[in-house]
């Protein structure tokens, strides 16, 4: 997911639109759970390099979530009760 803001208005009369990420774009991890989320289709190996990337982080596997890193915390609460007890639609921030 990604949001763009002006910083001025003359970046906004110029077209020129900065970026920011706001998501996690892949994770880096050996641990178990991740041959789970790979078997259900939640997570996928990221075959591009990582540029900056440590040697020990290089050592692990790199992977997406195709269908969003929030999948897998659906994936991983699959079949436990949960139930929503209170939702906050909005807040006013004074």
């Amino acid at each position: 997911m990604s949001t763009s803001r002006s910083r001025t208005l003359g970046d906004r009369a110029a077209g020129t639109q900065p970026k920011a990420d706001l998501g996690a774009q892949y994770i880096t991890s050996s641990h178990q759970i991740v041959k789970q989320l790979a078997s259900s289709g939640t997570l996928l190996p990221l075959s591009a390099p990582i540029q900056g990337q440590s040697e020990e982080q290089a050592a692990k596997s790199n992977w997406v979530a195709p269908q969003g890193i929030s999948q897998i915390v659906r994936e991983l609460f699959k079949g436990m009760p949960c139930h929503l007890v209170h939702a906050v639609l909005s807040k006013q921030i004074e």
